[in-house]
């Protein structure tokens, strides 16, 4: 009883002195408890400052702990959940004390070094909440950061911490290298089955990286990756090179200064490649050393080079079909781009999943299991799993690029009309009947229902920032909601039958709509305003894709390729609803469509149990080894510059590829005598293509 009437009168008086709010005051106060020995005053002045509600006020608490670490003050600091607002260092310890992780997950690079330090805290409280941080951080500079201390350090607790957090980094090399460097064994396996990634990282690294992973190969026993490390050569024809193995060459003639070789070989590399090594041979200030004609077409090519850029080589007025991918047995159903394994998948009606690469479209592995139509087919973002789903009422989860069946779970909705992945990559959205549920990838955890629509739900779509989810269905309806809630944020009227694609542009600013009704709507976001109608196809439009990037040019605007049941792709230039294009080819419906990262390739599925692969003749002749263009192209390209109203960048790509092609023929002609391979690191290259 006495101790309770000490209890509140230390209170009472707490709350006097600290009415003010007055920093230096509250300092004072909290300095005392960790000088008072008797536990029952201390316990009266904490819950007088319990009340302090001024962030200056709360800050002088918190420092006067950081600075002492009395166990008293800090038991009560973080029973209290307070975190200082200032200095960034004190704020970050007290959310550490007080266990508020989600202080970190909008933290930057800086907190990374921080979050090691406080790792190895003498409080086992603040150690404990560091080590569990890292698995909240969300920022992508944050996470890059963590992924560049596990491969460019090799320190025992960022390789530990590595095991733990659900992130990756997304390109395939720097992942498989964060799986390599951090042990991660299977894992690495299933990314880089084989050894290409590796092979890659260790060519182009830095000889401490080299040593590092050549110590750790030798030290897990691991003699087929010494083998890949020290192997013999590589022998390649230039049409079969991999991006990937080109930035290995390029990195290893500049590494070696080899300038005469990488001009030899830019005069037989595709044009897309040629270009970076015309750029290095322009950083690095070479000259040719023979003829004055060659020093010329070297002058002339090199300017050339430097008005060119990737971006002018998307799809557009050139496009046609480039390649007829059979094999399904029934109607291909739907398609999904990997972002980095130059590999696409489709679903089809033979209840079949097939893997093609890109950009030749050679089939390699058929995907087997579902016993109904494969409707939805989606591709996680890091490019290593892919979703199907299928009328015989389950989802199966697969790994890539091998198509190993890694899960199947039930959608007790019965079947699935339509699958989209998160852009991080953590939620599946699967519609089936009239409603739209969310999954928790990979583990397949079902976490919510969105109802709302009234009738079946045809097609989904999330938005870039992963903020927004577009449901559209049979009752004519978009429905639009909020993430990470599954609130309904809006219902969008307008069409006039069912909604059967949808896709939001990159920006976030921007949802197209396609309907049974042959038409395009254009809606502007966040708000749902109607912006435009388009109108042209003359059955209904089911399937809709965006280029990544915007349109080259003073216009901008993004490419729409929109699939129509008239058997056509047509491609428009959007905002502005210009239609450039109508693709012809399939014989029966079109289905769905997708588009490569870089904006270069168009795929698009049909009733008609293919997948046609398009892209402009430009870009094909850019991304060919000039051995295999004949005559005919040299005639195209000649042709199409003498055009009026070529864009910009198009232009400069026709007259670099226009002088490439020409001097090449004539040089091939000169040095018929000359050594047809160029030998550099592991790679012996052929330069007949």
């Amino acid at each position: 009883m006495m101790e309770d009437r000490v209890q509140q009168a230390t209170t009472s008086l707490t709350r006097e002195l600290t009415r003010s709010q007055a920093p230096d005051m509250i300092r004072a106060l909290a300095e005392a408890v960790t000088r008072l020995d008797d536990e029952t005053v201390q316990r009266g002045v904490l819950a007088g400052l319990a009340e302090l509600s001024e962030p200056a006020g709360r800050d002088a608490v918190c420092a006067v702990w950081a600075s002492t670490r009395h166990a008293g003050l800090g038991n009560w600091l973080a029973s209290s959940g307070w975190v200082a607002s200032t200095p960034e260092r004190l704020r970050w310890l007290t959310a550490l004390k007080a266990g508020r992780l989600e202080v970190f997950e909008p933290a930057g690079a800086e907190i990374i070094e921080p979050l090691l330090r406080a790792c190895a805290d003498p409080d086992p409280t603040v150690a404990g909440n560091a080590r569990l941080a890292f698995q909240c951080l969300q920022n992508p500079a944050a996470q890059a950061e963590f992924y560049r201390q596990v491969i460019e350090t090799d320190q025992p607790l960022v390789r530990e911490l590595a095991l733990a957090v659900p992130y990756t980094p997304l390109d395939p090399q720097q992942r498989a290298l964060f799986y390599l460097l951090s042990e991660q064994w299977e894992k690495y396996e299933a990314l880089d089955f084989d050894r290409s990634l590796l092979r890659t990282a260790y060519q182009t690294g830095s000889a401490w990286l080299q040593r590092r992973i050549t110590d750790l190969t030798r030290r897990a026993g691991r003699a087929d990756f010494i083998e890949v490390l020290a192997g013999g050569r590589q022998r390649r024809r230039l049409a079969e090179m991999t991006g990937s193995e080109w930035a290995v060459v390029l990195a290893l003639l500049t590494k070696e200064k080899a300038w005469s070789e990488m001009w030899r070989l830019a005069q037989a590399a595709p044009a897309i490649w040629s270009l970076p090594l015309l750029k290095q041979l322009d950083e690095a200030r070479w000259q040719p050393a023979h003829s004055t004609e060659e020093q010329k077409a070297f002058t002339e090519l090199q300017q050339l080079a430097q008005k060119c850029d990737p971006t002018g080589l998307t799809l557009g007025r050139s496009t046609r079909c480039q390649a007829v991918l059979t094999g399904h047995s029934g109607a291909v159903h739907d398609l999904a781009l990997s972002p980095y394994n130059q590999l696409l998948a489709s679903g089809s009606e033979d209840h079949t999943l097939r893997l093609w690469r890109l950009p030749g479209g050679e089939g390699f592995k058929t995907l087997e299991g579902h016993s109904g139509e494969v409707w939805g087919v989606v591709v996680s973002p890091d490019g290593r799993l892919l979703v199907s789903g299928s009328d015989d009422n389950s989802l199966r989860l697969w790994r890539l690029p091998d198509g190993l069946a890694l899960q199947t779970w039930q959608n007790v909705a019965g079947a699935v009309n339509a699958l989209a992945i998160s852009p991080d990559g953590q939620l599946l959205a699967s519609a089936g009947d009239q409603s739209v549920r969310l999954w928790k990838l990979p583990q397949g955890q079902a976490l919510k229902t969105l109802a709302g629509h009234t009738a079946l739900v045809i097609h989904l779509a999330f938005s870039p920032d992963g903020r927004l989810l577009a449901s559209g269905g049979r009752d004519q309806t978009i429905r639009l909601w909020r993430l990470p809630d599954g609130m309904l944020q809006q219902t969008l009227t307008g069409h006039t039958a069912s909604v059967n694609g949808l896709v939001v542009s990159p920006d976030n600013l921007l949802l197209a709509s396609g309907s049974l009704d042959k038409t395009i709507r254009l809606w502007r976001l966040p708000d749902g305003k109607p912006i435009k109608t388009l109108s042209g196809h003359t059955d209904a439009v089911v399937g809709l894709a965006l280029t990544p990037a915007p349109l080259p040019g003073d216009t901008g605007g993004w490419l729409l390729a929109s699939a129509s049941l008239d058997q056509t792709v047509r491609l428009w230039r959007v905002p502005e609803g210009k239609l450039l294009q109508t693709l012809e080819g399939h014989s029966d419906w079109v289905t769905r469509l997708a588009i490569s990262p870089d904006g270069q390739w168009l795929a698009s599925a049909s009733y008609d149990q293919t997948i046609r692969l398009w892209a402009s003749d430009l870009a094909r002749l850019c991304h060919q080894p000039l051995a295999r263009t004949t005559l005919a192209d040299l005639t195209w390209v000649e042709t199409s510059l003498a055009e009026k109203g070529l864009p910009d960048l198009e232009r400069a790509w026709l007259e670099f590829l226009f002088t490439l092609l020409r001097w090449s023929r004539r040089f091939d002609i000169e040095v018929e005598a000359a050594s047809r391979h160029i030998v550099i690191g592991e790679f012996d290259i052929e330069l007949e293509g």
